[in-house]
């Protein structure tokens, strides 16, 4: 994955920032379970905030840079979902759903067999 230029998930100039970016591409969920996590709930498109994250994951050493990493996507999540006309109580439990997908010991078992299994 090529660094991304442009880190917020509602400029229109996100696609042109970032080349490495393709909407087409499920970034929401890994693997088998990436079935299980829609890429837009409501019509929403979560893919810049899902590759976003997908990023700060890679570029992670360290739980607590993951952990930092999922706070973003909260905010990425929520911001998106405000842009496109849900209410603050809506945004903000669209985004606290998928955070807690990202922020549970399964994630944190998922982070480290990547470190250390590769």
């Amino acid at each position: 994955m090529i660094d991304p230029k442009n880190f917020d998930v509602i400029s229109p100039m996100f696609k042109a920032d970032n080349p490495d970016y393709n909407p087409m591409t499920d970034y929401c969920g890994s693997g088998r379970l990436g079935c299980l996590v829609p890429d837009r709930p409501l019509g929403i498109d979560l893919t810049r905030a899902c590759y976003l994250h997908d990023f700060r994951w890679q570029q992670a050493r360290t739980w607590q840079k993951a952990r930092e990493a999922n706070l973003k996507f909260y905010a990425d999540i929520y911001a998106l979902a405000k842009s496109n006309g849900l209410s603050h109580v809506e945004a903000a439990a669209m985004a606290e759903v998928y955070f807690r997908g990202v922020n549970s010991w399964v994630a944190c078992l998922i982070f480290w067999k990547g470190r250390i299994f590769g």
